[in-house]
């Protein structure tokens, strides 16, 4: 038996109680992603980017680059997500592998520092315009639909 054993074991059963490798999730888009983005497709990208050629492209800021940045609104899931919808089910696997990296081509995909990585942030919302008031109690029914409902929290 492996010294690692257990660990293998561990993850068998986590793969089975969680059924996302099942033959069914290559039926929809959606599923595909849910499978595959974290694993087939970010290994892709890491081994086409190895670390010798992030070697070779110094971030912007002139630091060695140690991510691959798909950015804001181009994370891999999103382009997985964009080509996986050009497609007629079924499809092979080297059709969609080969579209992922085609699309990567139309985006602004770099090559930067673990500190220039860590600062791109998502657009933060305009605190000047009016918010949606999200609180628990601003869920009321309309008055004239004769429905009412209790929003109150118990008392522990």
């Amino acid at each position: 038996m492996n010294v690692h054993s257990s660990v293998f074991d561990a993850k068998i059963a986590k793969v089975k109680r969680d059924g996302m490798y099942r033959p069914q999730v290559i039926q929809t888009p959606e599923n595909f992603v849910k499978c595959f983005n974290t694993c087939l497709f970010t290994n892709l990208i890491h081994s086409t980017f190895s670390a010798s050629y992030l070697s070779k492209h110094p971030c912007s800021c002139g630091k060695p680059s140690q991510e691959r940045c798909h950015g804001i609104g181009e994370e891999r899931g999103v382009l997985l997500q964009r080509v996986l919808g050009r497609f007629v089910f079924p499809v092979t696997l080297e059709d969609i592998v080969c579209a992922f990296l085609e699309e990567h081509k139309r985006t602004g995909f770099r090559l930067q520092c673990s500190a220039c990585h860590k600062k791109e942030t998502r657009p933060q919302p305009d605190l000047t315009r009016p918010q949606p008031d999200l609180s628990p109690t601003s869920a009321r029914p309309d008055p004239t639909s004769g429905l009412t409902f209790d929003v109150s929290v118990p008392e522990n």
